[in-house]
């Protein structure tokens, strides 16, 4: 095997070892099972002018983030209960909001 071979073939092996410590990370540190139903609730932002808001999703998944921070994947939901096709990072919405867990 040729020295660049060997090389490839160690970065693969590192590559999957980082994949698999990421997944234990995110796994050990989520806050809520995938699957579940959330509420993000909005605060007031004056600078806006937009009032206090509460949105229903679903956790479709979670992100790690480059400062060690697992954020949720989330879809929201609509009127009708039922969760839209595209999911976006929690952290992407310009407005934090706190995420707590809705017990059906």
């Amino acid at each position: 095997m040729s020295k660049k071979g060997a090389i490839e073939k160690e970065l693969v092996k590192l590559h999957r070892e980082k994949k698999d410590l990421e997944k234990a990370y995110i796994e050990s540190n989520m806050r809520f099972p995938i699957g579940s139903k959330v509420k993000l609730t909005f605060k007031p932002d004056e600078i806006d002018r937009l009032p206090a808001k509460e949105v229903y999703a679903i956790v479709k998944g979670y992100k790690l983030i480059w400062d060690d921070e697992v954020r949720p994947i989330l879809a929201k939901l609509t009127k009708s209960g039922a969760a839209h096709k595209t999911a976006q990072e929690c952290g992407q919405w310009w407005r934090c909001p706190v995420v707590e867990q809705v017990l059906a």
